[in-house]
Parts: structure tokens; sequence; C-alpha cells
């Protein structure tokens, strides 16, 4: 990964101070709605992943300050907490699920 964002920086264009007003409106509104769309993307992983985190924390039964602070960093890594919990969680809490 690191080697792709140094290849973005060598082939980076230089800026050409000479271009048109409006192309660089238009470059601007587009930048910002993939930032939107990012930050509402990003929102969804990190609520769903605090949930995640929130439902399988009570079925295990932890102290409610646990499933807090479980869920504060399943929340901040979100799309990480997700790989994670399909990889090792989701087995544990079928079991303890059909045990019950």
């Amino acid at each position: 990964m690191l080697d792709y964002l140094i290849l973005q920086q060598i082939m980076k264009k230089k800026e050409n101070f000479e271009e048109k007003y409006v192309e660089v409106k238009t470059a601007k509104l587009a930048n910002n709605n993939a930032n939107i769309f990012q930050i509402i993307l990003l929102l969804i992983f990190a609520s769903i992943s605090a949930y995640l985190s929130w439902e399988a924390n009570t079925l295990i039964k932890w102290p409610l300050i646990f499933k807090v602070i479980f869920s504060i960093f399943a929340f901040l890594f979100g799309a990480l907490y997700i790989f994670i919990y399909l990889i090792f969680k989701l087995d544990m809490i079928n079991y303890i699920k059909n045990k019950k």
C-alpha cells in the first residue's frame, strides 16, 4: 500500500495555475461529494460494528462498562472490527446461541 502512495506522489501532475475557474470549481465539488459519500459509508460501517459488538458482548454477558468500551472501539475501527468479527467471533456467537 505504501508503494502505491509513493507512486501516486511521484506521478502526480504538476499544478497549472492557468486553469479556468469553472474547472477548479467543478473538481472541488466532485471531490466534496466523494468525501461526503466516504463519511456516510464509514458511519454505516461504524454503526454496524458497534451494534455487533454490543450484541455479542450481551450474549456473552459482559458487564455494562466493558460493553460500552468495546462498542466505542468497534465504532472507531468499524471495517476492521467487522472483518475480525466475521473471521473469529461469528462461529463462537452461533455456538453460544445454539447452546441456549
